[in-house]
C-alpha cells in the first residue's frame, strides 16, 4: 500500500513538472531590397555579353566577378545564419541534458520491469505444466497423450490469467481422452477381428502387425478390411491343401488295396486253387474221345485234366493250343459253351 502511494505522488510530482520557455524568434534583416535592385542591373549587362576572339578575355574576367560576387553572399549568410543558431544549439544542448538524467533512471525502471515480465511468463508456464500433470492424472492419460498437450504463446502474455490457461488445459485433456478412448476401442476391435478370424484358419494372424499399422497412421476400415482378406486367402490356400491331400491320401489307399487285391490273386494261384499243367494235351494224354462217342460228365473231364472243379473267386486268361479233328472240336465247343465264356483268337488246317 506504501509503495501505491509513493508511486501516485511521484506520478502527480511528474505531471506538476512545467517546461517553460521564452522564444524571441530571431529577426534576421538586410539590404535585401538595395541588393536585389542593383544586381538585377548589373546581371543585364553580364547577359548581355557575347563571347568572340575580341572579347573572349573580357567575358573570363565577367566570370571570376560573378563567382566572386557569389561567393560573398555565400560566406555572408553563413555567418549570419551561425550568429542566429546560436540560442538555439544551446536550447538543444540544455534539452538533451535534461533527457540524460531521465533516460538512466528509465533504464534501470525498465530493467526491473523486463524481470518482473520474465518471472510472470515463467510463473504461468509452470502453472500451465501443473495444470497437465493434474488434467493427466484426472483423465487417466497415457504418457503418449499427455505429451501431445500444447503449452500456448498466449499463455504468457501479460494479459492472460491463470484461470483461462486452466481451462484451457481442461478442453486439451477432454480432447485427448476422447481420442485415447477411440484408440482403445478401435484396437480391442482389432484384436476380436484377429481372435474371430483365426477360429476358422490353421494358419494363424499375428495381431501386432495389424496393431501396428494402425498405430502408424492406417485407417481402421482398412486394418480391418486387410484382416478379412488375409484370412479369407490363408483359409483358401489351406482348403486347397486339404483337397489334395485327401485326393492323395485316396490315391494311396486305392493303390494299397490294389496291390492287396495283387497280393491276395498271387496267393490263390499259389495256393493251387487252379491249376494249369505245363504240357501239351494230345489225343493220347486226354480221355476226351476222338470219335463219335457220348461226351463224357464234367466230373470226369475236370479229373482228367487235373483241373480242382472249385471255381476261384478271382479269374484268369489262359490261351490254351488245342490240336483236334472237326468231331473233338464239336464236343469241345459244346462244353465251352456250357462252362465258359471264350473267344476264337484264329483257327487254321493242318
Amino acid at each position: 500500500m506504501a509503495i501505491n502511494n509513493m508511486e501516485k505522488i511521484k506520478m502527480n510530482e511528474i505531471k506538476d513538472l512545467v517546461l517553460k520557455s521564452t522564444v524571441i524568434p530571431a529577426v534576421m534583416g538586410f539590404n535585401y531590397d538595395q541588393l536585389n535592385d542593383q544586381l538585377d542591373i548589373l546581371l543585364d549587362d553580364y547577359r548581355n555579353l557575347v563571347v568572340t576572339d575580341d572579347t573572349l578575355q573580357g567575358c573570363k574576367n565577367a566570370k571570376k566577378e560573378l563567382v566572386s560576387l557569389r561567393t560573398r553572399l555565400e560566406e555572408f549568410r553563413k555567418e549570419k545564419k551561425s550568429e542566429a543558431e546560436k540560442p538555439v544549439k544551446l536550447f538543444e544542448s540544455q534539452c538533451k541534458e535534461l533527457s540524460k538524467k531521465i533516460i538512466l533512471v528509465e533504464d534501470t525502471l525498465g530493467k526491473s520491469l523486463d524481470v518482473y515480465a520474465e518471472a510472470d511468463r515463467q510463473k504461468k508456464r509452470k502453472y500451465a505444466l501443473d495444470c497437465i500433470e493434474s488434467a493427466a492424472i484426472h483423465n487417466e492419460l497415457r504418457p503418449e497423450y499427455k505429451k501431445r498437450f500444447t503449452i500456448k504463446q498466449t499463455f504468457t502474455n501479460v494479459t492472460t490469467t491463470l484461470k483461462s490457461i486452466r481451462e484451457d488445459i481442461e478442453q486439451q485433456a477432454v480432447y485427448l481422452k476422447k481420442v485415447q478412448d477411440e484408440y482403445d476401442k478401435n484396437i480391442s476391435l482389432i484384436k476380436e477381428t484377429v481372435s474371430s478370424e483365426n477360429e476358422r484358419i490353421m494358419i494363424k494372424l499375428c495381431e501386432d502387425d495389424f496393431i501396428s499399422e494402425f498405430s502408424d497412421g492406417k485407417d481402421i476400415r482398412e486394418v480391418l478390411r486387410k484382416i478379412k482378406r488375409q484370412a479369407e486367402n490363408i483359409l483358401l490356400q489351406e482348403q486347397e491343401m486339404e483337397r489334395r491331400r485327401i485326393e492323395e491320401e485316396k490315391k494311396c489307399k486305392e493303390e494299397e488295396y490294389l496291390n492287396h487285391l495283387a497280393a491276395a490273386e498271387t496267393a490263390e494261384l499259389d495256393e493251387g486253387k487252379i491249376d494249369i499243367p505245363e504240357k501239351t494235351f494230345s489225343k493220347s494224354s486226354c480221355s476226351i474221345p476222338h470219335d463219335d462217342a457220348a461226351y463224357p460228365d464234367e466230373n470226369s473231364f475236370y479229373a482228367d485234366y487235373g483241373i480242382s472243379r472249385e471255381r476261384p473267386t478271382s479269374q484268369f486268361e489262359v490261351v490254351l493250343k488245342v490240336t483236334a479233328t472237326c468231331n473233338e472240336f464239336k464236343r469241345l465247343k459244346e462244353f465251352l459253351d456250357q462252362n465258359f465264356f471264350y473267344e476264337v483268337v484264329s483257327q487254321k488246317k493242318v
